[in-house]
Formats: C-alpha cells, sequence, structure tokens
C-alpha cells in the first residue's frame, strides 16, 4: 500500500509539472485539469497502509511533506488566493481527511461488533487502581466502573484500544536473539534466521537480502541524495529519496527492540534508487556499460545463486553452509 502511495502521488506530481509547465509558455494555453483525485488515491492508499502497520505514518509524512512542495510552488507560480486555497484543501483532503476515513473505515467490524454488543457495556471505565497500574490508560471522562453503551461507548473503546496499542510498542522493554539495530539493517548485519536443522546436513532459511545489492544500495542512497538537492522541487529523485529516508530514518531514534525485517517496505525505493543509480551509470559510456553488466552478472546474479541454499532451505554440508556465514551475527 506504501509503494502504492507513493506510485499514485508520483501520477499527481506529473499532472502538477503539467499544468507548470504550461504557465511558464509565454503564451499559456488551456490549462491541463488538475485532476486533484491522483492525491486523494494516494490518501487512501496511505490510509490503508496505516491500517496494516502503523509505521507507515512515516511514509504518509513524507508523503505530506513532497505533496506542501509541490503545492507551493504551483501557488508561487500562479500567486492567486484561488491557488492558494485550492491547493491546501487538496493537500488537507487528500493527505489527512482520506487517510483518516480509510483507516476508521477499516475498524468497522470492530465498530459493528462493539457497538452491537446489545445490552453488554461497549466500553468499561477503569478503576483508579487500574489507572495506576497500566501506562496510558485514562476514563475518558466516565466515571469509574460506568459501563458506557452506544456510539460514546465505542467511541471510548476505540481509543483505549489505540492507547493499549501505542503504550505497548512505545514501552516495550525486551530481549530478543535477532533483534538489531537500525544502523545496522542496510550492511545486513543481523539478517533474521525463520528455521535451522544442522544434522545431517545444514538446513537454512535465513531471511536477508544480496549483500551485492544491498551494499550498492548504500551508494545509490548517496547519489539519490546528490540528486535530490536543486531548484525545482519535481525531481523524480526526490520522490524516491524521501520515500526511501521517511521509512528508514525514524527507526535510528527508535530504543525499542527492532528487527531486520522492518526494512521490508523500504526495499521497494531502494531498489529503484539502484536501478536509476547503474542506469545513469551506463549512459556515460561503454566502460561503465561494462561495468554495470558485469556487477549485475556476476555481483547479482552470482551471489543470488551462491546464497539461495541458505534462503530456500537446500541442504548443505557443513562446509559449504559455513562459507556462506560472511559474519559471525548471521549465525
Amino acid at each position: 500500500f506504501v509503494v502504492l502511495g507513493f506510485l499514485f502521488l508520483a501520477f499527481d506530481r506529473e499532472r502538477i509539472v503539467a499544468v507548470r509547465n504550461n504557465l511558464r509558455l509565454p503564451f499559456p494555453g488551456p490549462s491541463p485539469a488538475r485532476e486533484p483525485e491522483w492525491r486523494f488515491a494516494s490518501g487512501a492508499a496511505f490510509g490503508l497502509a496505516l491500517a496494516v502497520k502503523w509505521s507507515s505514518a512515516w511514509a504518509l509524512v513524507g508523503a505530506g511533506l513532497l505533496a506542501l512542495m509541490w503545492s507551493w510552488s504551483m501557488i508561487k507560480m500562479t500567486r492567486t488566493k484561488r491557488a492558494l486555497f485550492s491547493e491546501l484543501l487538496i493537500a488537507a483532503l487528500g493527505l489527512i481527511i482520506v487517510p483518516t476515513f480509510v483507516y476508521t473505515t477499516a475498524y468497522s467490524k470492530y465498530f459493528i461488533d462493539t457497538y452491537g454488543a446489545g445490552k453488554t457495556c461497549a466500553y468499561v471505565a477503569p478503576q483508579p487502581k487500574e489507572l495506576k497500574g497500566e501506562r496510558g490508560r485514562i476514563d475518558f471522562g466516565a466515571k469509574p466502573g460506568e459501563c458506557v453503551k452506544g456510539v460514546r461507548g465505542t467511541a471510548f473503546a476505540f481509543l483505549d484500544l489505540h492507547e493499549r496499542v501505542a503504550d505497548y510498542h512505545l514501552n516495550l522493554n525486551a530481549d530478543h536473539a535477532y533483534k538489531s539495530k537500525a544502523i545496522t539493517w542496510p550492511i545486513v548485519k543481523r539478517p533474521i534466521a525463520y528455521f535451522y536443522e544442522g544434522e545431517p546436513r545444514s538446513i537454512h532459511v535465513l531471511a536477508f537480502g544480496n549483500p551485492a545489492v544491498w551494499w550498492a544500495a548504500i551508494g545509490a542512497a548517496i547519489w539519490l541524495l546528490y540528486r535530490s538537492f536543486g531548484r525545482t522541487p519535481f525531481r523524480p529523485e526526490r520522490l524516491i529519496g524521501v520515500a526511501w529516508a521517511s521509512q528508514y530514518l525514524p527507526w535510528l531514534a527508535v530504543s525499542r527492540p527492532l528487527f531486520f525485517f522492518y526494512m521490508t517496505p523500504v526495499v521497494p525505493f531502494m531498489m529503484i534508487g539502484l536501478a536509476a543509480a547503474l542506469g545513469t551509470l551506463r549512459d556515460l559510456g561503454k566502460p561503465a556499460r561494462w561495468i554495470v553488466n558485469i556487477y549485475l552478472l556476476i555481483g547479482v546474479g552470482a551471489l543470488l545463486y551462491f546464497f539461495y541454499p541458505i534462503i530456500a532451505a537446500v541442504g548443505l554440508p557443513r562446509n559449504l553452509w559455513e562459507s556462506r556465514m560472511w559474519m559471525k551475527s548471521w549465525i
């Protein structure tokens, strides 16, 4: 859903660029339609992403910053109050109201079950001793132990559910063999083993990325950062860079246990960035094309073949399995 959200945002960008280019002509013709529905479609996709995983909120923030940047460029070009109002309305509806509506709608079954509980309470306000024992719980103005029914009770239950989930994730303090720090994810330092059997042959299912691809993607990230700077806010590299950074960088500030698979939503944008960087390198001439071709053949293709057994549970003699454990932290 995050990929879909940024795809629809890219369509919105293309429409804005068409309008902007028309305005820059010496004798502008009829302006192309603004088509804000792409912004709304983007917001709907991000709302669905939020309903799946709250961390998608960072992607929505990144998309919002891009959209505001593009809208501001439009406002500067037209310099009219109508354009200001129109762009702010599209931004608010597309990336605030629509995602909120879609996210809330995803709880329809929950609302039906809670509201339709009949004589059973939809929400029971906690007692003071419960509030002291559980961080984050509040009474929403209801009396301790009060049975709240109907729409009011359903709303209280919905908010209480979110408080409990947020409290769990914000205050989780636990240990795990496969936890890792976000700073180590790009170098694939601590992937996760979903299955391992050592006898008579080593059978391994290791969730990790091809080092030739992931390590090269670090260079692609630097290239994207460089290409993102410029006077025009419509650079495609900026969209990919923001989609990548907005979903990865926030994890650097999180202290709770984290895992390598949290990078999954970032991978599509890593690969797009790497492909764009390799395409630019190929355009530099014949020697550069050879470098890219050799990298794709040996670095990507051969290493994928080499690591395939420990990705797909293909049994290997112990010594061949050990030859694929490039880091001790992979074991």
